[in-house]
């Protein structure tokens, strides 16, 4: 009889021990006095290689850096920001190298180990941890902006061809043409990086073709070629970057 008693007991704790693993794992690179939070859905960096991180929170004097992507990791250091005092810092500025930046890259909390005041990145200076080992780190994606595509309405240049004027794109990517009325690809191309002019690219046309779209997509692992891994870029509004335009005399 006793030991029927221990069944809901023993109940008991498992599922309150799942369920404060479960609080905790929803944030584990993170701890109460270090930690990077970002607003939004990404980052915006300017042409200029300028961005900037909403807050960072540090339990000791620190740096914030941002790390390129290598195959779906950390990869190497591309910008840090200024030396960050111990407590919380709002709106730190960084400045990175745009010749290594990545569409997806990730903001770090370094510790100021070293020299105080004096940037030892591999080291001394290196990743501050959480309590559990984790690197005080944040995955996140570039934003883009609605400058970065200018488009004018127009005929099909022989039957099957638009022209974008202009495009900007600060990393590997993709122009993709879609159809204004369900979204379909209509054709893409790849971009060069930096700004690219006149950039021409061939539709596969589809009965009445009225309004279509340019969208940017960021270029995945199979670069040059648009696929599932290629996603459409968004703006600092969270709303994808489309370029509505007419096509005439259709």
């Amino acid at each position: 009889m006793h030991r029927r008693r221990f069944v809901p007991v023993l109940i008991t704790a498992a599922m309150a021990l799942l369920g404060a693993c479960q609080g905790l794992s929803s944030d584990l690179p993170q701890s109460g006095d270090n930690r990077i939070e970002i607003n939004g859905e990404g980052l915006y960096v300017s042409d200029a290689g300028q961005t900037a991180i909403d807050t960072v929170s540090s339990a000791g004097p620190g740096w914030l850096c941002i790390r390129a992507d290598d195959g779906g990791n950390p990869g190497p250091v591309i910008g840090c920001s200024a030396p960050l005092p111990a407590g919380e810092s709002q709106n730190v500025p960084v400045s990175l190298d745009m010749t290594q930046l990545t569409w997806t890259f990730y903001p770090t909390l370094y510790v100021d180990a070293g020299r105080a005041g004096v940037l030892e990145v591999p080291a001394p200076d290196v990743p501050a941890v959480s309590t559990f080992g984790s690197s005080i780190s944040l995955r996140e994606t570039l934003l883009s902006d609605p400058s970065w595509i200018t488009v004018n309405d127009q005929p099909l240049t022989g039957g099957d061809t638009v022209v974008v004027q202009r495009v900007y794109a600060p990393v590997t990517a993709l122009l993709v043409i879609h159809d204004g009325r369900d979204k379909h690809v209509l054709g893409f191309t790849p971009l060069q990086i930096g700004e690219n002019r006149d950039v021409a690219v061939k539709l596969e046309v589809r009965g009445d073709l009225n309004q279509v779209f340019a969208e940017l997509h960021w270029d995945g692992d199979n670069i040059g070629k648009l696929d599932v891994f290629d996603p459409a870029s968004k703006t600092r509004s969270g709303d994808y970057l489309m370029a509505y335009f007419n096509l005439t005399g259709n």
